[in-house]
């Protein structure tokens, strides 16, 4: 028995010299100025415009807000170098570290592997945080952590597969010192695309339970060619839209009126998208919204106005359905606001711009929502506020909220009606796709 002990003592004692082994090894690896770094996270929520009725869309606020859980995030490190006179530039400077992270949803950062999409890969081998020797650095961050090309100058700095749908974030920290007391790095993110959100309200007393949206489909929209080869320090690339350049929603949910939080109320639905940013390239975006009402499907047909999506911006759009008619507002809000009722912004700061509506012609006083089988859906009737969306010069309709042409609603059987209400089945578009590519959600 002393003998088996006196066995195991040696086989303890040696394992612990193989630990302490071990941790002199990664001592002497990392040396005395060696810093491990850590990241915190957070994002600037978007630029708010000016009120309706201005030309322009000043900056009214921003916000920080955390990175949200289980998004991920690539990290570069670089050193300045001596023959790069221009200032910072991943493409000249010298490269030093990366590595792939997710958010830990409390506004920190964790080493994960991810996949040739960006999404985290609970598979795959997960990297070293980055950690660097005292000095000062530039460092570079971009969201979701797609895969990274090589350059011109062979450095990693050209990212590829971005898309609609995607919330690319990136932030540029420049000239960075970090040393062992000063070893957490604060990356702050802003978006390098546009949020659009659809709200279709129901009025006051209707059956909302009946009301459906299928799909939204937007054409002549960035195409993410335009945004290929994308330098991780720059913005993404707003280019013009083409005919076939489409982006579809179809995922909309409950939209409640949360005015009495004891109380939510149901409302209408809502859905939400992330697209490239655009250019004001004096083209109207045409739009089809297919949803049902009642029993009957319907699909609106209109243009919305020439605009541009800029980065970072909130564009609104509600499609408020009354006794008589259907309006259609714009509000333009911080990136984390949703407007639910066409008017201000939820920090006052913004106003809902009527830019048209849809009237209706009823023989009865029957109200939307009840199945609409006393009446149909009229022309479009467009207004044209003094209010512009984007940098309009000259002649160039450049986002007047005016010129809607070439508008329509159809009422599509969702069964075997006839006439021109048919009175189909609920949900009678099926799966709306519009043969176009989706956003991603």
């Amino acid at each position: 028995m002393i003998r088996n002990m006196k066995k195991y003592g040696w086989m303890t004692a040696a394992l612990l010299l193989a630990v302490v082994g071990c941790q002199r090894r990664e001592m002497m690896y990392l040396g005395d100025d060696v810093v491990p770094i850590h990241f915190s996270i957070a994002y600037q929520d978007a630029e708010v415009s000016a009120k309706a009725g201005s030309s322009s869309q000043a900056l009214q606020t921003r916000a920080l807000v955390n990175l949200d859980k289980d998004v991920t995030v690539r990290v570069f490190a670089y050193k300045r170098n001596a023959n790069n006179s221009g200032g910072a530039d991943p493409r000249y400077d010298d490269f030093v570290a990366q590595c792939t992270y997710v958010a830990d949803g409390n506004g920190g950062l964790t080493p994960c592997a991810v996949k040739a999409d960006g999404t985290v890969d609970p598979t795959g081998t997960v990297p070293d945080a980055i950690s660097l020797n005292n000095g000062t650095y530039d460092f570079y961050a971009y969201s979701p952590a797609l895969p990274v090309s090589k350059g011109s100058n062979n450095n990693p700095y050209v990212v590829n597969g971005i898309t609609h749908g995607m919330d690319v974030l990136n932030d540029s920290l420049l000239s960075r010192a970090v040393s062992k007391s000063a070893s957490t790095v604060a990356l702050v993110f802003e978006h390098k695309c546009s949020k659009v959100t659809f709200n279709v309200k129901q009025p006051d007393g209707a059956d909302v339970t009946k009301l459906k949206v299928d799909s939204i489909v937007l054409r002549r929209m960035n195409p993410p060619t335009n945004v290929a080869g994308w330098w991780m320090n720059t913005d993404l690339t707003s280019g013009s839209g083409y005919d076939n350049d489409t982006c579809l929603m179809k995922t909309f949910g409950d939209l409640n009126d949360n005015s009495d939080p004891s109380k939510p109320k149901l409302i209408g639905r809502t859905g939400f998208g992330i697209v490239l940013p655009k250019l004001d390239d004096a083209s109207t975006i045409p739009a089809n919204i297919y949803l049902t009402l009642g029993d009957s499907a319907y699909l609106f047909k209109t243009k919305f106005p020439a605009m541009e999506y800029k980065k970072g911006k909130h564009y609104t759009y509600n499609m408020n359905f009354k006794q008589t008619e259907v309006e259609f507002t714009l509000d333009v809000v911080a990136w984390n606001k949703v407007s639910v009722d066409g008017e201000l912004g939820e920090d006052g700061n913004v106003g809902g711009v009527l830019v048209g509506s849809w009237f209706q012609r009823y023989n009865t006083s029957t109200e939307m929502g009840d199945d609409n089988a006393a009446g149909d859906i009229g022309g479009w009737k467009p207004v044209n506020p003094d209010w512009t969306i984007g940098n309009a010069t000259g002649s160039k309709p450049g986002g007047d909220v005016g010129n809607w042409g070439d508008v329509d609603v159809d009422q599509r059987p969702g069964g075997n009606g006839s006439g021109s209400n048919p009175g189909g089945g609920v949900g009678g578009w099926g799966d709306v796709n519009d043969n176009q590519p989706g956003l991603g959600q």
